[in-house]
């Protein structure tokens, strides 16, 4: 991955790429490439643009009951609080913990019953 490698510009690139090309129903999909670009932007100290992002995320990803996103949602939070001395952050961050709640609740309710004992 770019971002591991550390070409930011690129990283940051490919990821603006992968969501103009998906459609705005693909929530579940702009929703990885939106946590790709608030990461980048993160690591490029572009802390404005990645909260931006952030919200967006958050917006636009509230119906999509993904245990893996919500596990990329939960490492973007841990990048985000090394942040938080931003006012715009804290607000994310106050944000996603509410959104982390309700994802929760979301996934667990769709947790299959076990079988029997």
């Amino acid at each position: 991955m770019l971002l591991d490698l550390g070409a930011f510009d690129a990283a940051a690139q490919e990821a603006e790429r992968a969501l103009t090309l998906r459609e705005a129903s693909r929530v579940r999909s702009r929703a990885f490439g939106q946590v790709t670009l608030a990461r980048v932007l993160l690591a490029q100290e572009r802390v404005d643009a990645a909260c931006q992002v952030g919200m967006e995320l958050l917006t636009a990803g509230q119906t999509v009951t993904s245990r893996r996103l919500s596990s990329q949602l939960n490492s973007l939070q841990v990048e985000f609080d090394r942040h938080r001395q931003v006012p715009e952050v804290r607000d994310l961050l106050s944000r996603m913990a509410a959104t982390a709640q309700h994802r929760r609740l979301l996934l667990g309710s769709l947790a299959l019953p076990e079988g029997p004992p």
